[in-house]
């Protein structure tokens, strides 16, 4: 345990509250301003599927985290694609995705130390049969250290106890295949820390940093343009400013404002998706969602085509399985999304949302604290209001403003009487 780290000292805090009051609203569909679909019965058509094989990579970070599965094409002519289930224990799958008719997807956004089994099923071009499910495939993904950002306090890594990587104040950091990219100031620029030694990557200081691949993804703004790093070299994307950079699987989605729209890269080729400028994008599975302003609306992109999921301008999104989670704020509260429909969770406008486990986790203000949805109700984790949170394995972090605290079922373990001014997962060295 690091001695210069105020509250290190592990302390079991009674940090709980009660259930929540639902208001009957949970389960209430919103018609008349969300466009949905019918639901579609299937008839049990069985369409065999070949081999199913799954190749892994591993990122550094919950949102980096990936897996890559393939499989061989079916031959049958009715064929219309194929459904990837996703559960946490065998034979139990709590997510769909609808992937079409590809036979390689790369799933993106899986927590760090979390087991994962995966199946598939086909279905018919009509709609009306699917099959039954493939041979399920199991992997377990890298777990992840916590890195702390205490700002004047320099940068610390959590591993079972603290350890002090540099007493620097650190500006942004981001997480990647190859470590930890760290903004160390006008001075030092921009650093890679892999765990246990730092190198210089530019005396530039980034404007924005993540991760797509094995790659550490960097926009120095100042009309510098958006580059990537691996293996000891910068590559140049282009000179544009990005606003907004997304890993969409094989591919790395940017909006760059100013009325140039939102693009994909698939690490040869730039290709134009819209030239609306979304504020906010979220990967969806095979569809990518974005939020446009101007009363535009919520859309997704399928195939090539885009669709619009509602006329509400979200205030922010996430992913819990495979639905999306949106706040649409304005007393609008929080809402899930299907494959066809939407449903209400709470008239409560949350500010911040994520998942953990099977959880979605919702933070909301006014003393309401941090709360948790199983897909069945809810339950109130804490009355505190954390500034982030952020989750891996069965643990889940939440910076407050009385110190750094972690949950993993029970009570809640105060790390330290610091509040981290940013947080980040990295792999161990």
């Amino acid at each position: 345990m690091a001695a210069g780290l105020p509250g290190a000292e592990a302390r079991t805090t009674a940090f709980r509250g009660v259930g929540i009051a639902r208001n009957g609203k949970e389960n209430r569909m919103m018609s008349t301003i969300f466009g949905e679909s019918q639901s579609r019965t299937m008839l049990g058509v069985r369409l065999a599927l070949l081999a199913f094989a799954m190749l892994l990579t591993h990122g550094a970070t919950a949102s980096a985290a990936r897996v890559t599965l393939e499989w061989d094409a079916n031959a049958e002519p009715s064929l219309g694609g194929y459904y990837l289930h996703v559960g946490f224990t065998s034979g139990n799958y709590n997510a769909k995705f609808d992937l079409g008719k590809r036979t390689i997807f790369t799933m993106t956004g899986l927590q760090p130390g979390t087991s994962y089994f995966f199946a598939l099923t086909a279905y018919n071009s009509s709609g009306t049969g699917e099959s039954s499910f493939s041979n399920e495939v199991f992997q377990v993904t890298t777990d992840a250290d916590l890195m702390a950002d205490f700002g004047g306090n320099g940068l610390w890594r959590y591993s079972g106890g603290w350890i002090e990587e540099t007493a620097l104040n650190p500006g942004k950091i981001a997480a990647w295949d190859e470590g930890l990219g760290v903004d160390l100031g006008a001075a030092l620029g921009l650093q890679s820390f892999d765990g246990a030694s730092w190198a210089s990557l530019t005396p530039w200081q980034p404007a924005f940093m993540t991760s797509w691949q094995d790659k550490l993804v960097v926009a120095f703004g100042s009309g510098r343009g958006l580059w990537t790093y691996d293996n000891g070299g910068w590559k140049f994307l282009t000179s544009w400013d990005p606003v907004k950079v997304v890993d969409w699987g094989d591919k790395l989605v940017v909006a760059f404002g100013s009325g140039r729209g939102l693009w994909t890269y698939n690490g040869a080729n730039w290709a134009n998706l819209t030239t609306w400028d979304p504020y906010d994008v979220v990967a969806w599975g095979a569809e990518l969602v974005a939020a446009f302003d101007a009363g535009r609306g919520l859309f997704a992109l399928r195939n090539g085509s885009w669709r619009q999921l509602a006329v509400w301008e979200p205030a922010r999104m996430s992913l819990w399985g495979s639905k999306l989670v949106v706040a649409f704020g304005s007393g609008r509260g929080l809402w899930t999304r299907d494959a066809t429909s939407w449903q209400n969770l709470t008239p409560w406008d949350p500010y911040d949302i994520g998942s953990w486990n099977n959880f979605l986790v919702a933070s909301f203000d006014a003393g309401r604290g941090i709360w948790r949805h199983n897909g069945t109700a809810w339950a109130q984790l804490s009355t505190s209001q954390p500034t982030q949170t952020m989750a891996t394995g069965s643990t889940l972090y939440a910076a407050t403003a009385s110190g750094l605290y972690s949950y993993a079922g029970g009570t809640w373990t105060q790390m330290t009487i610091l509040s981290p001014e940013s947080m980040s997962l990295m792999t161990p060295p």
